[in-house]
């Protein structure tokens, strides 16, 4: 409605219409400033956005994530968002989400003797029974059974990691 009064003002080339114009018109610009003006900001710094995806992930390890569910999550296409991911954490998403799942096996492991190592492995999103107990031995040195058989008699755990996330990122924080 404003848009047409504008253009019906400035039609009409009246001096006292046109300052109306200009003032519909910068009512018009603020409205829309406020109602999207913060997708500017977001799309300036992409990096920023990733923060949400520790949560997001975190959230959803008992699904089947994808990179390109991830770069829905920051508005993202799936190889920027790669690429702004892997700089700015110094490891790929889908280390990123491995080394989450692993975290909370080792978790669950420790804390839910109840759950077998196969229902500690759906809770975590592996699907393939097989992929988990070689996966989880290749990140932490240790079979899953090995694992629960410490409990908790150990206090910490630390993933191990790749050289290329020694780079100074932590995406684990």
């Amino acid at each position: 409605n404003k848009m047409m009064r504008m253009i019906s003002r400035w039609i009409e080339r009246n001096i006292h219409w046109q300052i109306e114009v200009q003032q519909l018109g910068t009512e018009l610009l603020m409205e829309l400033i406020h109602d999207f003006g913060h997708f500017k900001s977001e799309t300036k710094t992409p990096s920023i956005r990733l923060d949400r995806i520790a949560s997001y992930v975190s959230l959803h390890l008992h699904e089947t994530v994808t990179v390109k569910d991830m770069a829905r999550q920051v508005h993202l296409s799936p190889s920027r968002f790669h690429a702004v991911f892997r700089d700015k954490y110094g490891v790929s998403p889908y280390q990123f989400l491995l080394r989450l799942r692993i975290e909370r096996a080792i978790d669950m492991l420790r804390n839910e003797p109840d759950y077998t190592i196969t229902q500690v492995a759906q809770f975590c999103g592996f699907n393939n029974i097989q992929h988990f107990p070689k996966t989880f031995k290749a990140i932490t040195g240790e079979s899953p059974s090995q694992m629960r058989k410490k409990g908790k008699s150990v206090k910490t755990y630390e993933v191990k990691t790749s050289p290329a996330s020694d780079s100074g990122h932590k995406p684990f924080e």
